[in-house]
Order: structure tokens, then C-alpha cells, then sequence
């Protein structure tokens, strides 16, 4: 399978997607009564077992089956097919980066 983003273009659109929730994260209203609830024992995780278990094995799944259904039909629909060559290398686009020789 062919390399679907550089790492150039996947910090780009991991900073370009993350920006917008956050904005909206901080300008969201405080929720009502809050401050009058009691707090939590110091005992009491803030990240419970069953919180990871949904958001690994449950909703990171779908996210990564979705993710790579995606990929692969965007694949076939421009022709690629399994078992064939990758495509000729790309220049390097890091400036760490030395060329093959």
C-alpha cells in the first residue's frame, strides 16, 4: 500500500483539524451547578476503567475500521490495486532528510 500522507502534510492537518474544537472548547458556557456539587474523593480517578474501555477498544476501532475503509476505497476508485507496486519514490520534503544514493 502506498504511503498515504507525508509527515509534512499529516502535522498540517493534524494542527489544522484540532484548532477549530479547541477555539470551541473555550468558548463554551460553564455548566449549571458545576460549583455546587461536591467533589471528587481523592480516591475517585478522573479517567475510569470503563471510560478507556468504551473510547479503545469500542470507539477506537470503529475510528480506525472507518479510517482504513476510507483509504482503501479512495484507493481502488483511483485505480490502485492489492499486490501492485508502490508508486515511484517522492523527493524528501524534511530538511533532515539525506537522499538515497
Amino acid at each position: 500500500m502506498p504511503l498515504p500522507l507525508s509527515v509534512l502534510q499529516l502535522l498540517a492537518f493534524d494542527v489544522g483539524t484540532e484548532t477549530l474544537p479547541a477555539l470551541a472548547l473555550g468558548r463554551e458556557p460553564a455548566e449549571p451547578g458545576l460549583m455546587r456539587r461536591p467533589p471528587r474523593k481523592r480516591s475517585e480517578p478522573v479517567v475510569t476503567t470503563p471510560m478507556l474501555l468504551r473510547s479503545w477498544l469500542f470507539l477506537g476501532v470503529i475510528a480506525a475500521a472507518l479510517a482504513m475503509a476510507g483509504f482503501c476505497y479512495v484507493l481502488l476508485t483511483a485505480g490502485w490495486h492489492p499486490g501492485a507496486p508502490p508508486p515511484p519514490a517522492r523527493p524528501c520534503t524534511t530538511p533532515t532528510c539525506k537522499p538515497r544514493p
